[in-house]
This record gives C-alpha cells, structure tokens and sequence, in this order.
C-alpha cells in the first residue's frame, strides 16, 4: 500500500504528463523524473532518475520527499484526481445544507492537509524501504532494484512488499514485523481520517445546524410564531408510547434480546443512583459501565449458546480485544463523554441533575411514563424553562449533537486504531501458526501464499481458523 502510488506514477504517470507539449510534462521531465515510455527499459529509466536526484552520490530524503509532494500534485491537476473524489465524499457527508462554494473549500483544505501530513509519511516509508544499508540516502543500485521490480509485473510487486516488511532483511517475515507494518497502515489511515473529519466539522457545522433547524421549524411550527411548544411535538410523545410497547415484548424475543435488555437495566439502575453528577463524575459512571458491559461481552463470547465457535479458537482474539480497549478507553473516550455531559446539561451549570441524567436513559426504562421521558427531552432542548424552544435553542442543541457526533467519530477512529492493531497482531501470529508452523513466514512461503491468493482468493487465509 505504500508503494502503491508512487510506484504508479513512475509506471503511468497521469495523463496530463503524457503529452511531451504540456507544462506539466516540461516539469516532470526536467526537474525529477524522465518520461517511462522515452526510456528504453527499466535500467535506463533508473539511471536517469538517479541521476535527475542525486546528490554527492546518493538520493536524500529531503529530495525524496519533494518528489513525492511533485508527483502527488501532478495527480491533482487531473479533473479526476483527489480533489474531484474527495469533493464528491464531503458533498455526501453535508448533504442538502453544504454550500458548493464551501464544499469545493473543503475538498481542497482535506487534500492540501493530506500533501501536507500524509505524503511526506508514505514518502518516508517507501524511502527506508529503499534505503537498505541505512545510509546517508538512497543510492544508484536501490533505486535500480525499486524501479525495476517495480516495472516487472504482479510477482516483482509481491517481492518488494515482503522486502518492504522484512525489515532486519533476514529473509523471512516475524509477527512483529507484520503487525508493525500493519499497524503503520492504520496509523495512516487514522491521520487520513482525522484531517477528513477536522475538516468537515469546521467548515460545516454552522450550517448544517441552521439547516436541520430551519427544517424542523417549517415542518413544526403550526402557528408560526417562530417557537416550537410540546403540543406542536406531540409525535415525539407518540413515538415514545411505541418504544416503551416495544421494550415491554423484549423478554419474548430470545436470548440476544435478553441480554441487551439486562446491561440496559443495568446502566438504568446505576444512573439513578448517580445523582448529580460534574464532569469527572459522569466520565468515572461511564467508565464503569463500559467495563462492566465488556464483562458481559467476553461472557457471552464463552457461552456456545450465543457463539457456536468454540471459545478456546476465539479467546486469543477477546482477549486482545479487552486489553486494547482497556487500555484506550481513558484517553479516547473522554471527549465523547464531554460532549455528551454538554447535551445533557440543558442550563449548563456545569452539574447535571440527576433528571437531566435520566432525560435520554428513560426512554428505556419501564418505570419512567412516556410523558415523563418527553418532558425530560424537551427541557434537554429548552434551556431557559420556559416551556417552549426558540430557534436559537434549536440550533444550540443541534451543535451539540454535531460536537458529540464529532467526539464520537475521533475518538473511534483513535480507540479503533488501538483496537486493530492489538487484534492484528494476535491473528498475525495464529496465521503464521496456521500456515508456517509457528516458525517466521519465509520468502518461499510468501510467494506461495500469494500465488494461491491471487487464485482462490481470502479463503487461502481464513483456512486455518475453520479448521
């Protein structure tokens, strides 16, 4: 994955620079990189770049990097480059209310970010894949073995991602080299996601907020008057009744259904015994809830009446699982439970009440009245008490939504990365135990596996755990 892009631009560069009359191309051609189809082969293709690079005998990473910023930006001065597609992405995350003008911004704000933070990483990993002698930058003989592996075919390929993850050069591959290699593309990926994410909540969520607000206002305000009253919400209450009909069936729906039912009664129950609650208080009740549901997790896990495979082939795996998101919980998940304290915390005074606490855990509680998990939810929205929400307050309790909806997707993003990576280390080493004997995974074997993934597809590495 790291070579991909960079080595698909020296095979085929974009088409922009396939015209020898193109400015684009001048560029291309004088200053780092011949044109491929001027170059008589492999060999001589590498000699020219070397020589377009180099520097007292070798390329450096300050150049090697340059090169990879120039041919990422030749790749956007395509109409279909990363621009048009991450364009298309973010008008499908803002839907009906993101202005073109403001999309467009976007776009180019998230693709400048990732040329600014993500090549200059991918760069680097390709370039200490090529570096094999770790010295002062990458010399004639590694850029011939690069470019022309790279210009050989689907096997040459496979070739430079085992060299890529060997990286003691020893001729074989440990769990500890795939599971970092691995785990760099996820970090990847999270830098990735974190800039998309950044992005769009500062760019759109002003207008997503008085857009989804103008829409309630003109479905729900009867008299027009500019405040939305309980009776003009009345279908929420309906709602409700429907909901609570609904929970009061679930002990007839089987086992999955009652143990969502007992971990919800359990977090009722420890919520009204909360009482009010700050900051501090209300992260510390959510942390011991979400322990407590991963206990219960991890015991249906072991129970063969929920889970038909037996437990001692899936325990490495829960186990991985449970210490990673313990781990992470602390320092990803308390920005979720901010902006949730926020939403709760109509008045913001910094304490919520203990029926601010229980305004969105009552739904799910028979003992609370659907009149009286309505009333909770309106006061979550109207913040002066007074019995009626104005736009302001709309909009207000909307952004609160989109900063908890944002918390929510960092802060998955980040404990998802921890999460991965622990899991992926622990099936790394049950599939080499699988297919290599618990030994590392040499050359041969590698090529093996990829022949026959290349045939058969994902089930060449699913086999061992259906056996």
């Amino acid at each position: 994955f790291f070579f991909f892009f960079f080595f698909l631009m020296i095979r085929r560069p974009p088409r922009s620079t396939l015209s020898s009359s193109s400015a684009a191309s001048d560029v291309y051609k004088r200053q780092v990189l011949p044109h491929p189809e001027e170059c008589g082969g492999p060999e001589e293709f590498a000699k020219s770049v070397f020589e377009l690079n180099e520097q007292d005998g070798a390329v450096s990473r300050e150049r090697f990097v340059a090169l990879a910023h120039l041919l990422f930006d030749l790749a956007r001065s395509e109409g279909s480059g990363p621009d048009n597609d991450v364009k298309h992405m973010v008008r499908d995350f803002a839907g009906p209310f993101g202005d073109s003008e403001k999309i467009m911004e976007a776009a180019k704000e998230i693709v400048d970010k990732v040329s600014a933070e993500v090549v200059p990483f991918v760069a680097g990993e390709v370039f200490e894949w090529m570096d094999r002698d770790s010295s002062k930058g990458i010399c004639k003989d590694e850029i011939d073995m690069a470019i022309t592996a790279c210009m050989s075919g689907p096997e040459a390929a496979f070739g430079m991602v085992f060299s890529a993850v060997d990286k003691d050069g020893n001729g074989s591959l440990s769990t500890e080299e795939m599971s970092d290699y691995f785990t760099n593309l996820i970090k990847m990926a999270g830098k990735c996601a974190h800039v998309v994410v950044n992005v769009f909540a500062s760019t759109f969520k002003d207008d997503i907020a008085d857009g989804v607000s103008g829409e309630l206002f003109r479905e729900l305000d009867a008299n027009g008057d500019d405040f939305l009253d309980k009776e003009e919400t009345h279908m929420m209450k309906d709602g409700l009744e429907m909901l609570k009909q609904q929970l009061a069936m679930a002990d007839q729906m089987g086992p999955p259904a009652d143990m969502i039912m007992g971990v919800l009664q359990r977090e009722i129950k420890a919520c009204k015994e909360a009482g009010d609650v700050c900051p501090d208080k209300f992260f510390a009740l959510f942390e011991k809830l979400f322990y407590q549901n991963l206990a219960t997790i991890k015991e249906t896990a072991s129970n063969p009446e929920m889970v038909p495979i037996p437990y001692e082939k899936i325990q490495p795996f829960v186990e991985s699982a449970e210490e990673a998101l313990k781990s992470g919980f602390a320092p990803n998940i308390r920005p979720i439970t901010d902006a949730y304290f926020a939403i709760l915390d109509a008045n913001s005074d910094g304490i919520v009440q203990n029926s601010e606490l229980m305004a969105l855990m009552g739904i799910f509680d028979q003992d609370t009245s659907p009149e009286d998990s309505f009333n909770g939810m309106f006061a979550m929205v109207d913040s002066a008490g007074n019995g009626k929400i104005s736009k302001d307050e709309g909009i207000a309790f909307i952004k609160k939504l989109f900063d908890f909806g944002v918390g929510c997707a960092k802060g998955g993003i980040d404990l998802y990365q921890v999460l991965i990576a622990a899991v992926a280390k622990t099936f790394i080493k049950f599939f080499l135990d699988g297919l290599a004997d618990g030994e590392e995974l040499t050359k041969e074997k590698f090529d093996e596996i990829a022949v026959a993934f290349a045939e058969n597809g994902p089930e060449v590495l699913l086999a061992p755990m259906l056996e």
